[in-house]
């Protein structure tokens, strides 16, 4: 569940949470504020896989999907899963129904709380930290540890702190390779306190402000990553606020294997306007070009939301990128959009923008529409018959505000 409506999430012990992600596989492209470059076309099929944080148990509600599927259904669903530590024991179980899977292990890397004494959950154990180290707690003017505001059990740590670092790599290192896990997920890579302390980033003695803050992110980022990779990990983190400075998305994304956008198509509370969409649209045309893995998920439980938000990664989308939506990383809907992916086929080429605003980008089977704009879009022929999104058998569509469609050839 998140911690806040901004960027990032977290997780319960003994809850669960489930990540979406569908993959496209292909070329790369680019875009400018205006209209795509002449990048090579996408030369490989769209092949859907799924990302999901899950229990044990896949207690989950497959809305369109029918009934629950066990261990090894799920992992031939996903091409990657974030799971927590105590989730181990069903990584082969997972595997057995996919061997190209990978599961990723959660580890908050700025919070510590007495519920996680050694260090599971946590990038560190609250024992060690509040026993030796005092020092790797953050403070108010008074010397007061300073609490998430939403959680309030939860301590902010300092995450610039090199012994703060160093202190969680071996444990974390044992516990994701005793698991069989492919790698590790930091969460809470965030880009401003404000959305963190009651009191906002000037609560923070140490990191009053965004320019004080950043740089110990990026070093605990610079710094843990590459051991982790050196040990055979791959690393990805949740990237909070990721639009908020230029340039955040692709420096903090240099050391890892990938990031994720939580607010992809949103900023927490409703959907983006046009410049926001643009900003985070390009983030995952750079993350394809570069070669990161990008996890863009969509805070919203409806269709249309959805929708809106796979159709505008399928804009980027060529090997890298992953769609997931939800609100409370408890349940997994499967949208007939998501099946529909997997028939689009192969893209012919970058999308392009209309002259009323609507992004297109067609597939050998079908073509993706989407509407950024906070007003409608005139009527979109399609050249043929499409059906899909809701639609029946339609030769052209109107796209309303913020929306997108997947329609597959009829």
């Amino acid at each position: 569940m998140p911690r806040s409506t901004h960027d990032h999430f977290w997780w319960r012990q003994g809850g669960v949470f489930a990540l979406l992600f569908v993959l496209v596989a292909g070329g790369a492209a680019w875009l400018s504020s205006t209209s795509a470059s002449s990048e090579p076309p996408a030369r490989s099929a769209v092949t859907p896989a799924l990302h999901r944080v899950v229990d044990p148990f896949f207690r989950s509600a497959y809305l369109y999907g029918g009934t629950p599927l066990t261990p090894a259904q799920e992992g031939r669903r996903y091409g990657i899963m974030i799971l927590r530590q105590t989730d181990a024991a069903v990584v082969p179980r997972l595997k057995a129904g996919n061997p190209k899977l990978r599961v990723f292990m959660i580890v908050d890397m700025m919070s510590a709380d007495p519920g996680d004494p050694t260090g599971i959950s946590n990038w560190v154990g609250y024992t060690e930290a509040d026993t030796n180290h005092p020092e790797w707690f953050l403070t108010d003017a008074g010397g007061n540890r300073l609490p998430f505001k939403d959680y309030p059990d939860s301590l902010v740590m300092d995450v610039g702190n090199p012994a703060y670092q160093r202190a969680g790599l071996a444990n974390i290192t044992r516990l994701a390779k005793a698991g069989g896990f492919d790698g590790v997920f930091l969460d809470d890579a965030n880009a401003s306190l404000r959305w963190i302390l009651a009191g906002g980033s000037a609560e923070c003695v140490k990191y009053p402000t965004d320019a004080k803050w950043q740089p110990a992110v990026y070093s605990f980022l610079s710094s843990v990553a590459p051991q982790l990779r050196a040990a055979g990990l791959l690393v990805a983190a949740n990237i909070g606020g990721s639009t908020i400075t230029p340039g955040l998305w692709q420096r903090w994304n240099g050391p890892l294997d990938g990031a994720m956008e939580e607010s992809f198509t949103n900023g927490g509370s409703g959907r983006d306007s046009n410049g926001l969409w643009l900003a985070r649209l390009k983030h995952a045309l750079w993350s394809e070009a570069n070669g990161k893995i990008a996890l863009d998920h969509a805070v919203t439980a409806t269709r249309s939301g959805a929708r809106y938000g796979l159709a505008t990664m399928l804009l980027a989308a060529n090997g890298e990128n992953k769609f997931y939506a939800s609100t409370d990383y408890s349940h997994e809907v499967w949208w007939p959009e998501y099946t529909a992916t997997k028939r689009l086929g192969s893209a012919l080429g970058r999308f392009s923008v209309l002259p009323n605003g609507v992004y297109q980008r067609r597939f050998t089977n079908g073509v993706v529409l989407v509407n950024p704009q906070m007003h409608a879009a005139s009527r979109v022929p399609l050249g043929g018959a499409y059906v899909g999104s809701g639609l029946g058998r339609v030769r052209s569509v109107r796209l309303t505000r913020t929306s997108g469609v997947v329609l597959l050839k009829a």
